[in-house]
């Protein structure tokens, strides 16, 4: 099964595969530590200790393992080029509530691991999926490749309710080529 990415999407997946295989090492390392302390009567107590480490361990192992299924596995979505007033995966959409309060939302196909970095790199913009409210009223996925533009009244499902909205922003950031064959780079000297 070929998974669809955008090529942000993509250097997403590469980033969080570099730092689950950096969380692994170090898991690997300290549980080693953690052995070696026993062997050598520095600590009495090995399986509680162990255990949790190897409990971790298989967590980012099987995220490993998924990250590594998707990246061999997938292809590049097609996206007509981007205008200002059309919203595409990565678009940074504001929307305006009917008390009048606006928030910012940038569209993904696959959510950033890091929260920390995304909030660094787009201050106030909150990270939604395809999959959610937003994302599904944003994109009328009855019409691929149909979404709302600036100026659309567009209506949010939520368990409490619709809520209607009006897109008043649109805003789409660019990734350039030359970052992301620097991350494809880092990405193939991490596997070797």
């Amino acid at each position: 099964m070929a998974y669809p990415l955008t090529e942000q999407g993509y250097i997403r997946l590469l980033k969080q595969l570099g730092q689950y295989e950096s969380l692994r090492e170090l898991i690997l390392q300290d549980q080693v530590s953690t052995v070696h302390g026993v062997v050598m009567g520095e600590s009495t107590s090995l399986s509680p200790e162990l255990a949790e480490k190897q409990q971790r361990l298989a967590v980012i192992n099987e995220r490993i393992k998924m990250v590594r299924m998707i990246i061999n596995d997938y292809y590049i979505l097609n996206l007509p080029t981007p205008k200002e007033d059309k919203i595409t995966l990565g678009s940074v959409v504001t929307l305006t509530y009917p008390d009048d309060t606006e928030a910012d939302y940038m569209l993904f196909d696959i959510l950033p691991e890091s929260n920390e970095e995304f909030d660094m790199q787009f201050p106030g913009v909150k990270a939604v999926s395809l999959t959610s409210p937003i994302g599904l009223a944003l994109f009328n996925c009855e019409e691929p490749l149909m979404s709302a533009q600036e100026g659309d009244e567009i209506t949010v499902k939520l368990p409490k309710g619709d809520v209607k909205v009006i897109v008043t922003g649109v805003y789409t950031p660019t990734v350039t080529e030359e970052t992301l064959k620097k991350e494809r780079r880092v990405a193939q000297r991490r596997r070797s």
